[in-house]
């Protein structure tokens, strides 16, 4: 994979030649995420970082994290994270 080395958690996507993040679960402890997780709306809810090149693909993963029971902070993409 060029242009990842040393990046660790970034893979290539061979159809559209982007790159994805796969860290995102990796910025809460895995315990955290059942006993975190909020309904939307609520004041205590917690909001965990994003970063991509791809747009779609960043509002996929928002929309799974929503269900999931957190809000998202978009980072940028990939070379401003």
């Amino acid at each position: 994979m060029s242009g990842t080395a040393g990046r660790p958690g970034v893979a290539r996507r061979e159809q559209n030649d982007r790159l994805l993040r796969a860290e995102l679960l990796r910025t809460i402890y895995f315990e955290h995420l059942i006993s975190l997780a909020r309904p939307a709306g609520s004041p205590d809810r917690s909001a965990l970082p994003i970063a991509g090149d791809d747009e779609a693909a960043k509002k996929s993963v928002t929309a799974l994290l929503d269900r999931l029971g957190y809000d998202t902070v978009d980072a940028g993409t990939t070379n401003e994270s």
